[in-house]
């Protein structure tokens, strides 16, 4: 009997050093069994690990425990060509970790390790989450605050949305994401707002879609605490930036809507642009004028109103071919 595996059966062995700006280390793998050490800035291992390794269409991936803030958690590292790949979120891509993968023999000045810097910034991960106070930002602007533990509370007040007042949000767990639901306005057809929180980048995503999409928002959470004062003023703020937003948005769409109209004023033509008005009532009239000569003539008017008054949608008002005129009926 011939054995066509025999010629494979000595053991495959091979060295990666990991390099780059969010992700470093260095994997030293034979059979399935690999040892390896990994850092980054919020996460890494407890020193050198055991990992399983498997290689399955040119792909490695390493299986292994890593320390986060949230505390141990199972692990996969993906090597493909130069690229060491660390996920970190439940949905693939979204919150990942990489680094250039090199495929050489690793030497002990390449091993080297700061091991207590890491453990240090890794334990005072743990303590923020231990926490549980953190602030949202929109890259340096604050836009909400939040208590992640027994008696969770969020807040937010940006241009984009807003809680009136401090939700409890219903939260679930999908891998080292949290999945929050709370009311926020604008709420234009009852939905509610879902914020996916990373707890080992300590980063929030604004889903768009059930996969990650270039259209979702990027924030981060600092472990941060706000007085009240500092919250009314932050929310006083960002209902003037979203009145200048939405004043800015009507001055720009109601045109727009008001060549669609029919010559009796009663018909608009492209009804598909009447979606991008939800939120408001919407009607449209034919109203009598004079001109110069004191002649009188016809002019189409569309009437706005929001419905129901909240972030975002606060003006009342009518625009025809002389402009705009409206005001808050919310603040």
């Amino acid at each position: 009997m011939i054995f066509l595996w025999s010629c494979f059966s000595e053991p495959v062995s091979s060295d990666w050093l990991i390099e780059g700006p969010e992700l470093n280390g260095w994997v030293v793998a034979q059979g399935n069994q690999a040892e390896l050490f990994l850092e980054a800035e919020r996460v890494g291992t407890n020193g050198i690990v055991s990992a399983e390794w498997v290689r399955e269409s040119g792909i490695d991936w390493l299986y292994f425990e890593l320390e986060t803030g949230g505390g141990a958690a199972q692990a996969v590292l993906r090597i493909e060509g130069k690229e060491a790949r660390l996920p970190l979120g439940a949905r693939s891509g979204e919150f990942d970790l990489v680094g250039q993968a090199e495929n050489k023999k690793t030497t002990e000045d390449e091993k080297q390790l700061d091991l207590e810097s890491m453990l240090t910034r890794i334990a005072r991960e743990k303590t923020y989450w231990d926490n549980g106070h953190f602030v949202l930002y929109d890259g340096e602007e604050q836009v909400g605050d939040m208590v992640l533990n027994d008696d969770s509370k969020v807040s937010l007040y940006g241009s984009i949305w807003l809680t009136p007042e401090a939700q409890s949000p219903n939260i679930s767990s999908e891998g080292g994401d949290l999945l929050l639901e709370l009311f926020a306005e604008p709420s234009l057809q009852g939905e509610r707002a879902q914020l996916r929180v990373n707890i080992p980048l300590r980063e929030v995503v604004i889903p768009t879609s059930h996969v990650p999409s270039s259209l979702d928002r990027r924030f981060e959470l600092k472990p941060e605490q706000l007085s009240a004062v500092k919250r009314r003023e932050l929310k006083k703020f960002a209902v003037e930036q979203s009145n200048i937003q939405e004043k800015d948005w009507l001055s720009k769409a109601g045109p727009v809507l008001l060549n669609t109209l029919s010559q009796d004023c009663l018909v608009f033509e492209q009804p598909d642009l009447l979606e991008l008005w939800v939120g408001y009532d919407v009607t449209s009239e034919r109203i009598d004028v004079q001109d110069e000569g004191l002649k009188s003539k016809g002019m189409c008017r569309i009437n706005f109103e929001p419905n129901p008054p909240q972030h975002r949608r606060r003006f009342k008002g009518h625009f025809d071919q002389n402009g705009i005129v409206g005001h808050i009926v919310q603040n």
